[in-house]
This record gives C-alpha cells, structure tokens and sequence, in this order.
C-alpha cells in the first residue's frame, strides 16, 4: 500500500469512527476535560503497546525506550497530527499547536482502546508506524 493510500484509510477510518463512538468524538473535540483525560489513558496504552511488542524481539530497555521516543514524543506525535491532516477532522477546530497535535493523538488512542480494545489499537498503531516509516515493528 503507497503512503497515499495507507493515509487516505486511516482518514476514512477516524472519519467513520467519529460518527459511531462518543469517545472518538471527543478525542478530536479538543474539549479540555474529555480529550486531556483520554490523552493520559492513550499515553499509556501508546507505552504498553510498544513495549509489549518490543520486549519479545529485544527485551534491552534501551532498545524499547528510543523506540518509545520515536513515536510517542510530543514532536513525533504533533509530526503524526500534520502528515496525517487530523487537523481537518478536528470537531472544534481552534488554534493548532504542538499541544493540540499531541493531545488529539494520544486521546484517539485512550478512545480507540476504551472503544475496541487492545488489539485494535495495536493495529491501528502499526498503521501508523508504517504511515510514519518509523519502522518500529
């Protein structure tokens, strides 16, 4: 799949997913309570999945936490926000910024796991990845 096309189905995904899940929604509302308390569950399922699939193929702490650092940093995930255009899907578009970047990612991950679980937002981190040419798994 071209980068073009992974894009474009990871934008019709969060498209559709906006319509259908409430947690979704507001994870690209950018309201201060709900996306700010989805970002913090989605920093940490962002961490576990990394680790959890790191960790089989090189338990070294190192190896998993620069690994971390590439797609879970502020400035990586703001990176991810812009390449991937989620300012357009944004509900209440407002000043964009790092912050706003960084935040919608990880609350669509908090919202993604409280909505489909785990795996799901395993896989939809790999899509990522990929997108990104991260080449973390």
């Amino acid at each position: 799949m071209t980068n073009i096309e992974l894009k474009e189905t990871i934008q019709t995904k969060i498209k559709s997913w906006i319509d259908e899940n409430e947690y979704v929604k507001n994870a690209f509302s950018h309201s201060q309570g709900k996306s700010e308390a989805l970002a913090l569950v989605g920093d940490a399922i962002i961490n576990l999945i990394v680790y959890r699939e790191l960790y089989p193929k090189n338990p070294e702490k190192g190896f998993m936490d620069d690994a971390r650092k590439k797609i879970a940093s502020r400035t990586h995930q703001y990176d991810q926000f812009k390449k991937l255009d989620f300012k357009d899907l944004l509900i209440k578009p407002n000043q964009i910024n790092k912050k706003v970047g960084h935040t919608v990612v990880e609350a669509l991950f908090g919202a993604l796991y409280f909505w489909k679980g785990l795996e799901e937002s395993t896989d939809f981190l790999k899509q990522i990845d990929e997108f990104m040419n991260y080449n973390i798994f």
